[in-house]
């Protein structure tokens, strides 16, 4: 006779002594692009893929309806498909983190220009006038680096996107 589970709501062990970044990360899906030369046979598989004359045929019709396929019809295809994309809604946070980071960037430089205001017309103390630049400058430095990282990134997801598009231009 098996013992039945009971839930009774406790973390595990990851969730109690992982680092929030580690909680994150393990929510994502894990999916690698990997080269085709390294993907080989299952030899016990039971289901094949066999490149007889059927599945010929079948390419064939699939780059047909493709071929006959309006620019409207690519352009709404290519959003579903990045939609549908397991990374999207990285994107959508990686870009909505860019545009945060981007706006208090621009938004210290404006507090850097009234702190000097401030200390030039003596309602700000040359002491506090230098702790606080130095706070702003340090926080500054930081968005920019944040900033170059999820640029690279959604440098990345532009690229996907191209991708998509050079396909379909390829078979037109």
């Amino acid at each position: 006779m098996t013992a039945a589970k009971i839930d009774l709501g406790l973390s595990g062990y990851d969730s109690l002594f992982g680092s929030e970044k580690e909680r994150q990360e393990n929510k994502l899906p894990k999916i690698y692009d990997i080269p085709l030369s390294q993907i080989d046979d299952f030899p016990e598989h039971p289901f094949k893929v066999k490149m007889d004359e059927d599945m010929v045929e079948l390419v064939r019709q699939e780059l047909n309806s493709l071929l006959a396929m309006s620019d409207e019809e690519i352009d709404a295809l290519v959003k579903e498909l990045l939609d549908q994309d397991t990374v999207a809604a990285q994107r959508k946070s990686r870009k909505l983190q860019l545009d945060q980071a981007s706006a208090k960037l621009e938004k210290n430089g404006k507090l850097i220009v009234k702190l000097y205001e401030d200390n030039s017309e003596g309602r700000l103390s040359d002491d506090n006038l230098y702790a606080l630049l130095e706070k702003l400058q340090k926080d500054s430095e930081l968005l920019k680096q944040q900033i170059a990282e999820l640029s690279a990134e959604t440098d990345s997801d532009d690229d996907r996107e191209k991708a998509y598009w050079k396909f379909f231009n390829l078979i037109k």
